[in-house]
């Protein structure tokens, strides 16, 4: 079995998070399954889907993103990935993102989610961060623009938007919901 890559990340703040690459190769790591759907569109290419990238060009300085890292993440608790970590090129320089599946999305992951993408983005001098909550349904659209509005403290959150949320002293996190379906 050919395996390329493999990266092991830790991260300090917030519970044990486990992050590892994928390889291209069809082999597997001993104990991991492959990614479930939701997130394979993120790791399993090197385009960004569409309809993610037609929110994020919004923004100039996200335009021609380009991945160059992907990492799978679990939390301790889960048995299967539950979000992905994304390092990009863009044409300010690189970017940290973070995407989240809408079913995994509470207030205490967001929390978790801004805690560690805004720490990528300091260790790798990324210039922007992001975490995207991505809903493939109705119901879960909904339940995740619930938690977007709690979090981002505004009514009427809409889909396909990104959002500015201050984070810390110069650090500002941008935040969208996308509508995958």
């Amino acid at each position: 079995m050919d395996v390329p890559n493999y990266l092991i990340l830790r991260s300090d703040a917030g519970p044990p998070v486990e992050c590892q690459t994928l390889s291209h190769s069809d082999g597997a790591f001993g104990g991991l399954r492959r990614p479930p759907h939701a997130l394979a569109q993120w790791t399993d290419s090197d385009a960004f889907p569409a309809s993610a990238q037609c929110v994020l060009n919004a923004k100039s300085s996200l335009r021609e993103l380009e991945g160059l890292s992907r990492v799978l993440m679990r939390s301790e608790t889960r048995t299967d990935y539950d979000a992905a970590w994304i390092l990009a090129r863009a044409r300010i320089g690189l970017v940290s993102i973070l995407v989240r599946d809408a079913r995994d999305f509470t207030t205490a992951a967001f929390i978790e989610d801004a805690s560690f993408v805004l720490k990528q983005a300091r260790r790798y001098f990324a210039s922007q961060s992001l975490v995207l909550v991505q809903a493939h349904s109705e119901s879960g659209l909904a339940r995740a623009r619930a938690v977007m509005e709690e979090v981002l403290q505004m009514r009427d959150v809409a889909p396909d938007v990104l959002y500015e949320k201050h984070a810390a002293e110069n650090e500002t996190l941008g935040v969208a919901l996308l509508s995958m379906s």
